[in-house]
């Protein structure tokens, strides 16, 4: 009669103890689920952060290549203006040369 006893007893503790493992290794689960959501909500983050700064250094780019740009038309429109200035003023000293 005792040996039966002892062995469900034996068996008892066994599932208890099962039964506290399968909890401790789902809570386990539980946390390297929660863990690896992190990691990956932080690698998402961090991929966001980095296509904002490579967006707004092709901007910045793009707003320092048409500042050049209009600097270089500025610049001819300059040398235009003093082209045609200069040869307005040879025109007339030209003009006024052969009136004398």
């Amino acid at each position: 009669d005792n040996v039966p006893a002892t062995k469900m007893l034996k068996n008892i503790k066994k599932f208890k103890s099962n039964v506290g493992l399968v909890l401790a290794l789902r809570k386990a689960a539980i946390r390297k689920k929660k863990k690896d959501l992190e990691t990956d909500r932080k690698l998402k983050k961090k991929a966001a952060r980095k296509l904002a700064r490579q967006a707004s250094d092709e901007k910045r780019a793009q707003d320092e290549a048409r500042a050049q740009q209009s600097a270089k038309e500025v610049r001819d429109i300059a040398a235009l203006a003093a082209f045609q200035q200069a040869t307005a003023t040879a025109t007339a000293q030209q003009i006024a040369d052969n009136l004398k």
